[in-house]
């Protein structure tokens, strides 16, 4: 019992250097796995124990036999009727024979236990501009472009497919509360008719309609046809609410044609530090009154402010009106201002507050520019008397 185990040691470790091309000792090779035959003739395994049998079944894989060995199959025939009921082999230690009888058994294997193969990962890019989504595709099978295209969501549909993934998750609920209560009597009807419980049909409607609404055309062409394994949305947290991964396109949901994971993508506006007022004399003040030069009494207003900050408190003061600022100038001279006040007129876009915005003599500036030109610094107090300025 011993003799089978060391000889197999032995005769692997030669095999092994065999393979290096540092000894070439053939004829003990020889010796010992024809010792190792000879003791396994008239019994069924060398001996009683997994973990020892795993030496004298590797060194005859190390010397080149396989499955097609009746030896190596007498052998494995062994290795699985002695394995419990559990998974484990415990003839003498529960730990040491299993692990030696699973290396035993994978070195037969054809096909890895795990595929280590790279996944092949596309990229699903969504994000919220001024009122439309922005979607685009990245990964295998888009070329050397990355496929971006634009779709509007009408307030109600977004209403909707938020609510609709409230009601399907209320209906999965309800659906699983049913499963377990007909468990049986499902297996017996799925036993003798083979048929299985099928998806509600709420759940695919709005996978579909989410696809229509969510999905570009032609990024919905790329996602079908795509030979991409796993897909990685990155999702504007802003559009969080919409139903995501339940997305059928019409043959599957997008969480079962691929390997799906979800990354939210912040798009919150970096915020950098107010300046400071220390003193009035090193305040810089920017009024803008009446730029479009249609508002006299904004104009009058201007005026006044100016006199009441220049004169009674001490502050630099520059003042513009009519056409006397354009809207290159106020965006370039924003960071070199303390405080900033507008008397002029605004306007306001509800469905896209980013696209609001201020009117000079040359056209509007909308907040998302002047957002731009306050992120180096920004004034530590901004005034606006407009319409719609609140």
């Amino acid at each position: 019992m011993i003799a089978a185990r060391q000889t197999a040691m032995v005769a692997s470790l030669f095999c092994l250097t065999r393979r290096l091309g540092l000894t070439t000792y053939e004829q003990v090779i020889e010796l010992g796995i024809e010792y190792i035959r000879s003791d396994m003739n008239e019994k069924p395994i060398w001996n009683s124990a997994s973990w020892s049998n795993y030496y004298p079944l590797q060194a005859l894989l190390d010397y080149g036999a396989t499955l097609e060995d009746p030896l190596v199959a007498k052998a494995v025939d062994w290795f699985l009727a002695s394995q419990e009921s559990d998974g484990q082999w415990k003839q003498v230690s529960g730990l040491d024979d299993t692990a030696m009888a699973v290396l035993a058994l994978s070195g037969l294997l054809t096909t890895p236990l795990v595929d280590i193969s790279a996944p092949r990962m596309a990229i699903l890019n969504v994000i919220r501009e001024n009122g439309i989504i922005r979607v685009s595709i990245d990964g295998p099978g888009t070329g050397a472009m990355t496929l971006a295209d634009r779709i509007k969501l009408s307030p109600k549909v977004r209403s909707d497919l938020s609510e609709n993934q409230q009601l399907v998750m209320t209906a999965l609920g309800k659906f699983r509360s049913q499963s377990r209560k007909d468990a049986s009597e499902n297996c017996r009807r799925n036993a003798r008719y083979k048929t299985k419980i099928s998806v509600p049909l709420e759940l695919e409607k709005t996978g579909k309609y989410a696809f229509g609404h969510l999905i570009p055309t032609k990024i919905q062409y790329q996602l079908e046809n795509s030979s991409a394994d796993h897909l990685r949305m990155d999702i504007d947290e802003r559009l969080i609410d919409l139903p995501w991964e339940l997305i059928h396109d019409g043959t599957e949901f997008l969480c079962l044609r691929y390997a799906l994971g979800r990354r939210l993508v912040s798009t919150q506006s970096f915020h950098s530090p107010s300046r400071r007022v220390q003193t009035a004399r090193n305040t810089r003040v920017l009024i803008v009154a009446d730029p479009t030069g249609d508002l006299p009494a904004a104009r009058q207003e201007g005026l006044e402010v100016g006199i009441l900050l220049r004169d009674k408190c001490g502050m630099q003061v520059d003042e513009f009106a009519a056409s006397g600022l354009n809207k290159m100038d106020f965006l370039l001279s924003l960071k070199d201002y303390d405080i900033v006040h507008f008397a002029g007129h605004a306007s306001h876009h509800p469905s896209s507050p980013d696209e609001s915005c201020l009117v000079f003599c040359d056209g509007e500036i909308q907040a998302f520019e002047i957002e731009r030109f306050m992120r180096g610094r920004s004034p530590a107090v901004v005034f606006l008397n407009a319409c719609w300025s609140a």
